[in-house]
């Protein structure tokens, strides 16, 4: 249970932590909460993973310096996921995933449209820009031949479907190319081929590997390969004020992701995670920063906008 006493400044592990990123880390628990209750409901397995899950083994909550929420879903998990029942949603609550107004998103991200949490890759979209929590998904990858094809055409795709979407006077010839065979092809066959694609391992139900086809820059460097074994169960483990899931098997996801884990970094490199990435304003809904020149100044680097 939330106490009033938790949103207020504090120092952990040598970092400062603000009012204002705790307000963020409650939003996002509480779109995690949620996400608890429609995968309880659906029977939907679901799992913290990468920062998230390190923050949960070694810290019992956020690493004090993060500010998101990273989840795994195997593939059945995460179609039941798509296909549960939204009528009872709160409005504010919005699912990016796939083809839509914001573009093409091949995560998934759950956001909350009464706070900010605009990308770098969001700006001069549309849709909603709130806040969010990620979730991966995770198919087959058994068979390293057609792995490597799986991330060739994938990487493939999707750099075409993020062209499609840039203004013309923004690209250079590769991209106009790129772009041109998307509009031809059509962009809902594109993304029909890109998840097929992604999906090319799953007729073996008894997989022993499952990777991310569909985030091909991280998939390419080995690092999401994970034994299903690991992620097809999950349990649950203390959180800041509240509990969550991660893998059953997280000590060999983890090792695999970063090496020894628990290790802490130098005091000089916490506090970098998503430096100019992400602008977060957990008091104010994004629709106040649009079309802001304050958010091109932070992207380029002004601290001294940072809202956390």
């Amino acid at each position: 249970m939330l106490d009033r006493k938790y949103l207020t400044d504090e120092v952990i592990d040598g970092y400062k932590v603000s009012a204002n990123r705790k307000k963020l880390w409650v939003t996002e628990l509480d779109l995690l909460s949620f996400l608890e209750e429609v995968c309880i409901r659906e029977n939907i397995n679901y799992y913290l993973l990468f920062g998230s899950a390190i923050g949960a083994v070694r810290h019992k909550g956020f690493i004090p310096w993060d500010d998101d929420i990273d989840l795994g879903m195997l593939r059945e998990d995460f179609e039941k996921f798509l296909n549960a029942d939204k009528s009872d949603w709160p409005e504010y609550i919005d699912v990016q995933y796939g083809i839509s107004e914001h573009g093409v998103d091949t995560l998934l991200r759950i956001r909350d449209a009464r706070t900010t949490g605009i990308t770098r890759g969001d700006l001069n979209k549309n849709g909603n820009k709130g806040a969010f929590i990620e979730i991966y998904v995770f198919d087959a990858a058994d068979n390293k031949v057609i792995r490597n094809i799986q991330l060739k055409l994938t990487s493939f795709l999707e750099r075409s479907m993020a062209c499609y979407f840039l203004p013309s006077q923004s690209m250079n010839i590769k991209k106009k190319a790129r772009a041109f065979l998307v509009n031809l092809i059509g962009i809902k066959r594109t993304w029909s081929l890109f998840d097929k694609v992604c999906r090319l391992q799953n007729s073996h139900k008894n997989s022993i590997y499952v990777d991310t086809p569909c985030l091909p820059n991280y998939a390419k460097t080995g690092q999401h390969l994970f034994y299903r074994a690991d992620v097809e169960k999950s349990i649950y483990v203390p959180f800041e004020y509240t509990k969550v899931r991660i893998p059953k098997g997280y000590d060999r996801c983890l090792s695999t992701r970063y090496g020894a884990y628990m290790e802490m970094p130098p005091i000089e490199k916490r506090g970098t995670h998503h430096s100019f990435e992400v602008f977060y304003d957990p008091n104010c809904p994004y629709t106040e920063y649009e079309n802001s020149p304050l958010l091109e100044q932070y992207f380029a680097g002004d601290l001294s906008l940072e809202k956390l």
